[in-house]
């Protein structure tokens, strides 16, 4: 509470500022919880709602651009998402031939892995003596169980491996309700984007009718969605142009080094990007791999993961994470930490939307007094 004092003496006009009192405290803390309970328990729904609004914001100039030339934002909205539709399309058509080439050579990948492991097991005869020595145990314990004679008369050969398309099909219907899902959860993340792009600044003038009467609260208000705006756009932006830029650097030093499918080595660098840190690290393991089940050596494997390493470091490490400190005004070690946070309330996608939540966290902390303290810990 504030003391009489404090309100007598300050100014007419002036904000008084409610500080906390240490009662108060266990009370934040449960809220905390609660928030962090509800937002994990809802994840179906805040993360599909996230998606939406940061797709908006993606073709958010798009719209603004046609709106300026007196198209309708509902035919506006549909031209961006029309576009973005068939940048997808263009792109899987352009790597159809790849994906097509990959397909192929796996049984020549299985083959040169298995030879690889039989080499690998043939050099560890310790390791295969003593496999060797527990299977004869095992099955001169299974014939003096049965009798002499046994096992001749009755020999059980090993079931044969069951056929790929069988294996596939069992995978598919396993994951047949995730993929149903995914699909379903797809559609609503573009329709929210097709209404919040329509809507136009439709929530913003119903934030300044809910933000108060007075002049400055309305001006406040809209001063904090404009940093909000200002936040997402610039890390979509960012974000978008740092894995273009790392997938044709990635593409363009692959097909100089011979490696088969390099647009789709790129394509794939700039989705794994968007997984922070952990995104790197899994294409530089699939690129050594790829890279010595295509040529058989370990020196060109290495090479094609150093390149990874060394583009991934100076292009998806140091200007993404300098670019994102920038724009939302945090320190790297706070973005880690979010990553880290949101990646174990969501999993992926909290990753994913880990940086620029935490830049938005950072927007209100500051203007709420219990929570600044945790907003000077965000900033630069």
């Amino acid at each position: 509470m504030v003391a009489p004092s404090t309100a007598a003496d300050a100014p007419v006009g002036a904000p008084v500022t409610v500080a906390p009192s240490i009662t108060s405290w266990p009370l934040y803390i449960i809220a905390t919880i609660a928030v962090i309970a509800i937002l994990r328990w809802g994840e179906s729904f805040f993360v599909p709602l996230l998606l939406g609004i940061l797709l908006a914001y993606l073709l958010w100039p798009i719209v603004d651009w046609l709106a300026a030339w007196r198209v309708p934002r509902v035919i506006g909205a549909s031209l961006a998402l029309a576009l973005m539709f068939a940048t997808l399309t263009g792109i899987s058509y352009l790597l159809a031939d790849d994906v097509r080439a990959v397909v192929s050579d796996l049984p020549r990948v299985a083959q040169r892995l298995r030879l690889s492991l039989r080499n690998v097991n043939s050099e560890g005869n310790l390791m295969q003596d003593m496999r060797d020595t527990a299977r004869e145990l095992d099955r001169a314990a299974v014939e003096s169980a049965a009798g002499p004679g046994a096992a001749a008369r009755n020999p059980s050969p090993p079931p044969p491996p069951p056929p790929v398309s069988t294996w596939l099909g069992t995978l598919v219907m396993a994951r047949a309700a995730e993929l149903v899902t995914g699909a379903a959860q797809a559609i609503l993340v573009v329709m929210l984007a097709f209404f919040i792009l329509v809507s136009g600044d439709l929530f913003r003038r119903k934030l300044l009718d809910v933000a108060g009467p007075a002049l400055g609260e309305k001006k406040e208000a809209l001063r904090i969605l404009g940093e909000i705006e200002k936040q997402l756009g610039g890390y979509l932006l960012w974000t978008l142009a740092v894995n273009v830029l790392l997938g044709v650097a990635i593409a363009g030093a692959f097909a100089a080094l011979g490696v088969k499918g390099a647009l789709l080595w790129g394509v794939a660098a700039m989705l794994l990007r968007l997984v922070p840190y952990a995104g790197m690290g899994l294409l530089m393991v699939a690129s050594v791999l790829g890279a010595f089940f295509q040529s058989g050596s370990y020196s060109y494997a290495l090479l094609v993961g150093a390149v990874v390493v060394l583009l991934s470091t100076i292009i998806g490490l140091g200007v993404s994470t300098w670019t994102q400190s920038r724009l939302a005004q945090t320190n790297a070690t706070a973005i880690f930490l979010g990553l880290l946070f949101f990646g174990w309330l969501w999993g992926p996608w909290g990753i994913f939307l880990g940086a620029p939540l935490v830049g938005i966290c950072k927007l209100a902390f500051e203007r709420i007094d219990p929570l600044k303290p945790v907003a000077v810990f965000l900033s630069r």
